[in-house]
C-alpha cells in the first residue's frame, strides 16, 4: 500500500496523518478478524479424525443418507463425512452435525439454499 501526500498547510497535514493511522488501524483489525475466522474452520477441521469417520459410518450403516446406495450395491462406490451445518455457517465436527453422503449427493448438496 503506498500513500503519497501533498500537503500545503500544518492543518491538512494534521488531519490527513489522523485519517491515515485510522485506516491503518481498522486495515489490521480487519486483517486480525479474517486470520481468526480462518484458524478457527482450520481447528474444526482438524477434529474430524479417522475414529470419528468411522463411528459416523457405523451409524449410517455404509449408506449415503440421501440417495439410500451403499457400499454392498456398489463395491466402490466413495462415501464421504458431510457437515450438515457447514462450519463456515457455525458447524461444529460432532456426531450430530455430521452424515454420510456418497460423493454425488455431497457434489448436488447446495448450502445456499438451506437455513440453519
Amino acid at each position: 500500500m503506498v500513500v503519497i501526500l501533498i500537503l500545503t498547510h500544518d492543518c491538512f497535514y494534521k488531519y490527513t496523518l489522523l485519517i491515515l493511522i485510522v485506516f491503518l488501524v481498522l486495515y489490521y483489525l480487519v486483517n486480525k478478524i479474517k486470520t481468526y475466522k480462518k484458524r478457527k474452520r482450520t481447528r474444526e477441521r482438524s477434529k474430524m479424525t479417522k475414529e470419528l469417520r468411522k463411528e459416523v459410518l457405523k451409524r449410517d450403516g455404509y449408506k449415503c443418507k440421501k440417495c439410500g446406495v451403499s457400499i454392498k450395491d456398489e463395491p466402490h462406490l466413495l462415501l464421504e463425512i458431510d457437515h450438515i451445518k457447514p462450519i463456515s455457517k457455525g458447524g461444529k465436527t460432532v456426531k450430530r452435525n455430521l452424515q454420510t453422503l456418497c460423493w454425488k449427493c455431497n457434489r448436488r448438496k447446495n448450502t445456499n439454499n438451506k437455513k440453519y
